[in-house]
């Protein structure tokens, strides 16, 4: 009886750990150390043994509505890569560690959101739609720093959803259109331009000194870059230049041309 009892006290510190997994062991609380070679394991059966998953884990957050830099409602949702790197700081670190690591991407996640605009409106500045890959870099270097104390490390981190908010959804949509229609009309006229300028300008270099300074004294000078922009930018709001080349040809070709 009594070699039957010390059988089953020390079969109770046989355990096996799977690959990708480790041991944190504890004597009365007491931390003693972790286990990470996998396979069938005993320790002393006195030593309380919790198992942690160190394999390669993902989650999508939900979609959180938060402001952006510019305080307009956008929706915004996140794909989290982790991992378990340090068992023994994930287990007595924090109370709850895959409880932590959702919470805190969340917050980071709304952190992050709020110091970009959702698109951008200058050169060089970088917003949330259109500069994907400097937004990760941001997100998972603020994860990196809120769970460096849990003993996780973040392999990833993306947008998964970006949009305005359904209440001002349609209102951004036009404002987007008109941003595209104010673009389209400054390159018309930054390539009209040039070529407004360039005859005078050519005609003025070729004249003798002496001819130049009769064209200024009688005042047919050069207009001035500011002359010339403002006055293709009337043509243009008045229709009257485009950017399609072939008008000029099609006007020759009309059946009612005379």
């Amino acid at each position: 009886a009594l070699l039957g009892f010390v059988l089953m006290f020390l079969m109770a510190g046989l355990y096996k750990l799977e690959p990708n997994q480790s041991a944190v062991l504890s004597l009365f609380g007491k931390y003693v150390g972790t286990v990470k070679d996998n396979g069938l394991r005993w320790n002393n059966p006195f030593y309380a043994k919790r198992r942690v998953s160190q394999r390669v884990r993902n989650f999508e957050s939900g979609k959180l509505k938060v402001n952006d830099l510019d305080g307009s409602p956008i929706e915004i949702a996140a794909v989290i890569v982790w991992q378990v790197i340090d068992a023994s700081e994930a287990v007595y670190n924090v109370d709850d560690f895959e409880s932590f690591v959702q919470i805190q991407s969340e917050s980071a996640l709304r952190t992050m959101a709020t110091s970009y605009p959702y698109d951008q409106h200058e050169d060089g500045q970088i917003a949330l739609r259109s500069h994907a890959a400097e937004i990760s870099e941001h997100l998972q270097k603020e994860l990196a720093e809120r769970l460096n104390d849990a003993g996780v490390a973040v392999l990833d981190a993306r947008i998964s959803h970006l949009a305005y908010a359904p209440e001002i959804a349609q209102a951004m949509l036009q404002r987007q259109q008109a941003n595209a229609i104010i673009a389209a009309r400054t390159r018309i006229v930054a390539g009209a331009r040039p070529c407004a300028m360039s005859p005078p300008i050519r005609l003025r270099a070729m004249l003798p000194p002496p001819m130049k300074a009769t064209v200024s004294a009688a005042g047919a000078a050069v207009p001035s870059t500011a002359d010339i922009e403002s006055a293709l930018w009337d043509l243009v709001w008045a229709g009257q230049v485009a950017n399609d080349s072939f008008a000029a040809v099609r006007a020759l070709l009309r059946p009612d041309r005379r």
